[in-house]
């Protein structure tokens, strides 16, 4: 029989392979756990069976972890149970079974206090809501996940910074459309200050823009369209930005400005499925 100390050198070999990315290896020091322990060492073998089953995610094995994730779940007492249930909903995520995603999220909140799987938790339950399109529901998931990742550090939750961004971001773009605009408008300006190096700073700006517009503000929304455009000249969402831009100014009736706008628009976008629209507003412009 072996130690415990003997155990418990086995699977940190197998964290450091894992983290090495030697699948092969790496689970090969777990199932040796998974093999060997009795009833002395069954915390390491609960810890060994959720690795296991992690490694079969990352070597592509999806059908099988997910029965791995599955069969812990349903263990009467399992001691990483929340942990299990995540990795199970996050895989039903990608698969787009939403239902399950959601129900099995949903429980692992119940089943823990942890703070960083919280986060993660909310996170993921703030995308599944917001696939289904219950955009009010997603908009307090991302919430959820940016109010208890203030109260964390670094130390305590890795990668803090790029999880504040996420929340807010996604935080804002569901309130939009939700239509909660002015709670958009804060957050998504939250973002833009506090995250100017994010690669999505463009998407940003655009629902910012969308969220000025829909609140009458037209002269914000056309200061942002246009800072995407300046700042952004590659963005999927330049085209958008050009007929924003148009509508606000056409709205504030600078008929002048609007019908250059729109040309804009049609000639930068000659396919634009905009272009219908944009010919019929300059026409308006010259009555």
């Amino acid at each position: 029989m072996r130690s415990l100390l003997f155990m418990h050198a086995t699977m940190s070999a197998g964290y450091a392979a894992y983290n090495l990315e030697e699948y092969p290896k790496s689970e090969t020091y777990y199932q040796y756990v998974i093999d060997s322990a009795n009833d002395e060492h069954a915390l390491l073998k609960s810890g060994a069976l959720l690795y296991h089953a992690l490694i079969q995610k990352e070597k592509g094995e999806r059908s099988t972890a997910k029965k791995e994730f599955s069969a812990l779940t349903m263990q009467t007492g399992y001691p990483f149970i929340a942990q299990a249930l995540m990795e199970y909903g996050q895989l039903a995520y990608e698969d787009n079974e939403l239902e399950t995603a959601r129900k099995t999220c949903e429980r692992a909140v119940r089943e823990t206090q942890e703070k960083a799987l919280l986060v993660k938790l909310h996170l993921l339950l703030g995308s599944v809501y917001h696939d289904q399109e219950q955009f009010g529901k997603s908009a307090r998931e991302y919430a959820s996940a940016e109010r208890i990742a203030l109260t964390m550090s670094q130390r305590e939750l890795e990668n803090r910074e790029v999880i504040l961004a996420e929340a807010r971001l996604k935080q804002g773009i569901s309130l939009h459309q939700n239509e909660q605009y002015r709670d958009a408008i804060i957050e998504l300006s939250t973002f833009l200050g506090e995250h100017q190096k994010d690669t999505r700073k463009d998407q940003a700006l655009f629902w910012l823009a969308e969220s000025y517009y829909r609140t009458d503000l037209l002269k914000n929304a056309e200061e942002f369209y246009k800072q995407l455009i300046s700042d952004f000249p590659i963005s999927n969402r330049r085209e958008e930005s050009f007929y924003g831009i148009a509508w606000s100014q056409f709205r504030r009736r600078e008929f002048a400005q609007s019908s250059q706008s729109f040309s804009k628009l049609v000639k930068e976008f000659p396919q634009t499925r905009f272009a219908t629209d944009a010919m019929a507003r300059k026409g308006d412009g010259h009555y």
